[in-house]
């Protein structure tokens, strides 16, 4: 997205006066939105410091605001986390927030069911059938997919223990956004793996990189051994001087 387009949707959301905007960390900071009542992550912030300024865009000038974060189970030690910074979160486990679909429904052609196992079954059908009526429902929820597995793979290795790809059930998540398709047509697997051989790539570069420091610190290399790729090379090396020898008659 450009930056014309992104000041453009960011300008429609500000004069709205009820309306959802979807964004990255990028709208974290330096944005002033003071009408927002609501904050919701669906990827957690990577440090206490980017959570608070996620959650600093609500309640502004002492406006009312709330904010909510969506955990998996293996995302537990976040919570301990973040109390480690003095904040502290309440939890609100999913069968309660799943109750809310046993609540009397406005539209009667609409089937709740008796319990919320069956009501969230119904629920989960209907989001699928939706999608695969609507092809371009369908790729932005592909898209959304893919966008997802990326930024999860990314997490930096300070916090791989409590966010593990490894623990990431793909298909599950899949599920969640509506789309019936197996991870692997998706393209999730290969995703990750475009992701993993750019980080790969950037990790073996910084490791030759330090190496390369320690080497000249200990007086193993020369200070010239570090060289931008547009140079000849040859600058810093010392001329060597030819000796005068003086013929004796």
């Amino acid at each position: 997205m450009t930056q014309q387009d992104r000041s453009a949707v960011f300008k429609s959301f500000r004069e709205s006066t009820a309306g959802v905007l979807m964004c990255t960390d990028v709208a974290s900071r330096g944005l002033d939105m003071p009408k927002v009542r609501w904050i919701v992550q669906f990827n957690a912030a990577c440090t206490a410091a980017d959570y608070v300024h996620r959650v600093g865009r609500t309640a502004r000038v002492n406006a009312a605001g709330s904010a909510i974060a969506f955990l998996a189970p293996a995302e537990a030690q976040y919570i301990q986390m973040l109390e480690q910074h003095q904040i502290t979160l309440k939890e609100v486990t999913m069968q309660k927030v799943l109750k809310n679909l046993l609540l009397p429904q406005n539209n009667t052609s609409y089937k709740v069911g008796h319990t919320v196992e069956e009501a969230a079954t119904s629920l989960q059908i209907k989001v699928e059938k939706l999608l695969l009526s609507d092809q371009d429902l369908h790729e932005m929820a592909k898209r959304a997919y893919i966008s997802f597995v990326r930024s999860y793979a990314s997490y930096p290795k300070e916090v791989r223990e409590m966010f593990s790809f490894k623990a990431l059930h793909l298909g599950h998540y899949a599920k969640s956004m509506g789309l019936r398709d197996a991870p692997s047509a998706l393209g999730a697997s290969a995703a990750f793996k475009a992701k993993k051989e750019i980080k790969e790539k950037h990790e073996r570069k910084e490791k030759r990189r330090k190496i390369q420091v320690m080497n000249q610190r200990s007086g193993k290399l020369p200070k010239t051994a570090s060289i931008s790729e547009f140079d000849s090379g040859l600058e810093g090396i010392p001329k060597i001087r030819k000796k005068k020898i003086k013929e004796r008659r």
